[in-house]
């Protein structure tokens, strides 16, 4: 079968064995043939056969692949260590993406933000947020630090329900000079309300006009519904005609 693929060879073709074989030593074979008769594998040839190791568990194979992807060179060693970094992070292999990051830090090589942003997500999402956090340091340190993880990182703490520490994260972001997102600043004021915390977010949404930034239908609809609940009539008609006036 290997010998007779292996001419003509596509992604479609590779695909095709990939899915029908489902076991990594039958792709992990397909590939060392590919190797041996010195044929040119593409990205998406290399993704397919990482995403199959990275699917069973054989991180010692997609570190291999991405050892080739660099010795050949298929690609610029950045764009191949955040190629490895977003398989892991699609398989859940968390710890194995930290250790990537880790290995990286103190070499001169940058991933793109997006890389680390994802990673920050996948860490929050399973509650790992003091990792995340360890990201975002050295997002702060390579200058790709946009206002935008620190919103992740945020929504990490709100879903934990840990407003004060989502609230340390935001004034740390202020105090780096990022300019907090709408969307950070509309979760926010949602979650403050929903703790009864009428003043802190009156305070939030004042402090989010006076940067210029025009509120979205749902902070408008929570500042209503937080009036509303505190009797202040007069608020809630304000931002009633902020909309309608």
């Amino acid at each position: 079968m290997l010998e007779n693929l292996s001419y003509g060879l596509n992604s479609e073709v590779f695909d095709m064995v990939l899915k029908s074989a489902g076991k990594r030593e039958i792709a992990m074979e397909f590939y060392n043939q590919m190797i041996w008769k010195d044929m040119v594998l593409d990205v998406t040839l290399y993704n397919m056969v990482m995403n199959c190791m990275a699917r069973s568990g054989d991180v010692a194979a997609v570190n291999l692949l991405g050892n080739d992807m660099i010795r050949l060179p298929v690609m610029p060693e950045n764009c191949v260590h955040g190629c490895m970094l977003k398989i892991f992070c699609i398989f859940g292999r968390i710890e194995d993406a930290l250790e990537l990051i880790r290995d990286l830090k103190n070499k001169d090589l940058d991933l793109e933000p997006e890389n680390y942003k994802n990673l920050v997500r996948r860490l929050c999402k399973a509650g790992r947020i003091t990792y995340a956090l360890e990201i975002v340091d050295i997002m702060k340190r390579r200058d790709m630090d946009d206002g935008r993880v620190h919103g992740i990182v945020i929504n990490g703490y709100l879903g934990r329900n840990d407003a004060d520490r989502a609230l340390e994260v935001f004034q740390c972001m202020k105090e780096s000079g990022c300019v907090p997102t709408i969307s950070t600043y509309t979760d926010l004021i949602q979650h403050l309300l929903r703790l009864n915390r009428y003043e802190e977010t009156c305070m939030l949404y004042d402090e989010m006009l006076g940067k210029g930034i025009k509120p979205d239908i749902m902070a408008i609809t929570t500042m209503v519904e937080g009036h509303v609940s505190q009797n202040r009539i007069s608020g809630a008609w304000k931002m009633f005609n902020y909309v309608f006036g």
